[in-house]
């Protein structure tokens, strides 16, 4: 039985090497991702659209967060 023991270490160590991976790929992805809001975000910046745009992302927001806050708490959901 002792291949079957080998072959568990295998495994896991298969595992192991993944996850890695994984962490390693989204945190690239993450850093992609924050380099281009940023870009974004200076192009933004430098129009005349800034104030439209926020007003609308906040607006956003505020309405999602009712909406997550009345599904968590029953009493509010007569809003």
């Amino acid at each position: 039985m002792q291949w079957l023991d080998d072959l568990d270490d295998l495994i896991f160590a298969g595992i192991l090497v993944w996850r890695r991976t994984c962490r390693i790929c989204l945190g690239v992805g993450s850093l992609a991702a924050l380099s281009l809001f940023v870009d974004s975000m200076i192009m933004v910046l430098r129009t005349e659209w800034f104030i439209s745009l926020s007003i609308i992302a906040i607006s956003s927001v505020i309405v999602w967060s009712v909406a997550a806050v009345s599904l968590l708490r029953p009493s509010l959901r007569r809003i």
